[in-house]
């Protein structure tokens, strides 16, 4: 094949075309079209579940700030009784 026609038919534009193709569809899916794999990532969420998920996580994280500070509470006066026992120790 003459070196024109080649670059002619692989030209610069054609080939960064077909190579994001590719890098769009990903390795596995390659004798996909790129809408069915977009497609198929379409994710459903319930959104009365999601809120009850919500809920809990604010819970869960009220909880473990609630637990915090009571545990730096507890270790500064625990510090201050340190402090108090090495002051009357002098």
């Amino acid at each position: 094949m003459p070196t024109a026609a080649v670059s002619s038919a692989l030209s610069r534009q054609f080939l960064l075309d077909a190579w994001a193709e590719l890098v769009a569809i990903g390795p596995s899916g390659r004798d996909k079209p790129v809408q069915a794999a977009a497609a198929a990532t379409v994710l459903k969420v319930d959104p009365e579940l999601e809120k009850r998920r919500m809920a809990f996580e604010e819970r869960k994280w009220a909880d473990e700030m609630k637990i915090k500070t009571e545990k730096l509470q507890l270790e500064s006066v625990y510090d201050c009784k340190q402090k108090l026992q090495k002051a009357q120790q002098r």
